[in-house]
């Protein structure tokens, strides 16, 4: 029963994240836990416009995608496709980066900042004494 079970539901990927922050010139990471036989996943980076169309990124097939001032004012998403071995395909995942909000030109928070500022100065005092 449990084979017929792993069959009929086909390959999977459970806790599928967005790993980083959506932000010009950052990466993003999809990733999560192959499940059901799951040898491959597909990936492919998808804008979502204003006008509801979806516009796939050419080349962003990756789990990693650089955000690009092109995906400025527009909602980024992953979409994955688990694949077995022998060809199967699973549903495909999709999740939206930046908590499906359009993405923003700009800065990262003050706070993160000032942490690197604080962590650099560090590094960089133990190099010198």
């Amino acid at each position: 029963m449990k084979k017929l079970l792993l069959f009929l539901k086909g390959p999977g990927i459970e806790n599928f994240q967005i790993i980083g922050d959506a932000i010009p010139g950052n990466k993003l990471l999809g990733c999560g836990y192959p499940v059901r036989g799951t040898s491959l996943c597909m990936f492919q980076w998808v804008r979502h416009l204003q006008d509801g169309t979806r516009q796939y990124i050419e080349g962003a097939t990756n789990p990693e995608y650089i955000v690009t001032a092109d995906d400025v004012d527009k909602i980024i998403a992953v979409e994955c496709i688990p694949m077995d071995d022998q060809g199967r395909q699973g549903d495909i995942v999709r999740l939206f980066a930046n908590d499906q909000s359009k993405i923003k030109c700009g800065t990262r928070p003050i706070s993160q900042e000032n942490d690197k500022k604080s962590v650099g100065k560090d590094n960089l005092d133990k190099k010198t004494n």
